[in-house]
């Protein structure tokens, strides 16, 4: 019945955990992580934590995607709009005219 099928995937499931607990290899693997994360800084353990939170879950995955990319955007929309207000700007300035070519546009001067 249902519970047959129930108690095989216990089985299975608690049958992996008792194989990873006698396993050398799976034994070791803990053991050189909790060393790796021992020797890690405070900030580094921080970094750690975040990354692998949001590196665990899809939608954490495309959120941080969407977050870099608009920054990204706004960048290069500022950069953009600096570059051609200044451009514009040069090319609108009127020069001033005073005695001996002080404040005359270098055009003027020739």
């Amino acid at each position: 019945g249902p519970g047959a099928g129930l108690a095989a995937a216990a089985e299975q499931t608690y049958g992996r955990e008792y194989e990873a607990t006698i396993s050398p290899f799976s034994a070791f693997q803990r053991r050189e992580r909790a060393a790796r994360l021992a020797e890690l800084s405070p900030p580094e353990k921080l970094l750690l934590a975040v990354s692998s939170l949001l590196l665990s879950h899809r939608r954490a995955r495309l959120g941080l995607l969407a977050y870099m990319s608009l920054l990204h955007l706004m960048v290069f929309g500022t950069t953009v709009h600096h570059a051609l207000v200044h451009s514009v700007a040069q090319r609108h300035i009127e020069p001033v005219h005073a005695p001996h070519g002080i404040g005359v546009h270098p055009q003027e001067r020739l």
